[in-house]
Order: C-alpha cells, then structure tokens, then sequence
C-alpha cells in the first residue's frame, strides 16, 4: 500500500517505505483535504477508485460511504462510526441522506449521470448539497465512465480523469 503516509520521493540514500502514488490520487487528495465538495471521477474502474478512496477516507478519519441504484446508500469497510439507514436506492433519497450527514465522510455516488439529465429539481438538490458541503469536511464523489455534467453544475463539480494504471501500479 502507498498510503496512508507522508509522500516521499524515491532516491538511493533515502529509500522509502512507501512508493509515491499516482499523481491523479495525489490531486484527489488535495481536493480532498481542501474540502472541495462534488469530485467527478471519470473512468471504468470502479474496483481500483474504491480502493484507492478506503485508503484516502481511512488516511484522514474519514467514513466512506457508497451508493449505487441497485444497492442504495451503504457504509464501506470498517468504519466506526453510526451508518445510515440502509436503503436510499432513489438518488434524491440519497442526496438527502448526504446532507444529514454528521460525521466527516467520502460519499461515492457510482452513475449518478443519467439521473442528472432533464431533472431539474435533481440538478438543484446536488447544487444546495454542494454549497452545504462547503463547510463540512465531506466529499461527494461522483464516479462515471462517462462524462454528462449539466451546465448548472460545471462550476460546482471538479473534474478528474482518472488515467490507466501505471505498469508500477499493476505490479
């Protein structure tokens, strides 16, 4: 594992105990700890994010939550703290739920896009949540392969492409 810990560059005197991430994780750590509220993750890889965002979520105390259309609104790993209720399948249900959040968290919101298009009342929810989240340390992170942002959310949402792994990550 990369993380959690100090990022260290690599060099013969000082070999790290941990190799440095990838830099799209090192910016998603930025955002992250600079308590931007709505990330829009752009790739196929849902296994490799999640497990890159435990690793975050854990490196700074923070519950990691999960949501999906099939699975609904769901606690991820080990986290200590109150869940909420189980369920929340509907995206407006979910949003809601992420909002009454108490404790700092990772919210992952996988496809959110196809709900977002010709529904207002839900592009203007996730707009009230981002200006919520501003002053919370919790971060919703909208994970898609594809990228369909409405335009009344373009400068609410940072956008990361999430490049292939490196051959160092895949070994």
């Amino acid at each position: 594992s990369w993380y959690p810990g100090p990022m260290v560059e690599s060099s013969p005197e000082t070999e790290p105990q941990r190799r440095r991430p990838p830099a799209f994780v090192e910016e998603l750590d930025l955002l992250i700890r600079a308590r931007y509220p709505l990330v829009y993750l752009l790739t196929w890889e849902e296994q490799r994010i999640e497990a890159i965002l435990q690793e975050l979520a854990a490196a700074h105390g923070k519950a990691l939550l999960s949501w999906s259309v099939t699975k609904g609104l769901r606690r991820v790993g080990g986290a200590r703290t109150a869940a909420p209720p189980d369920g929340l399948a509907r995206p407006e249900e979910a949003l809601a739920a992420v909002g009454k959040l108490t404790e700092p968290a990772l919210v992952v919101m996988k496809d959110l896009h196809p709900y977002l298009v010709g529904a207002p009342e839900l592009v203007r929810q996730l707009r009230d949540l981002a200006h919520q989240l501003k002053s919370t340390y919790t971060t919703l992170v909208l994970l898609s392969p594809v990228l369909t942002i409405p335009p009344e959310l373009e400068k609410e949402i940072t956008l990361l492409d999430v490049p292939l792994p490196s051959s160092h990550e895949l070994t």
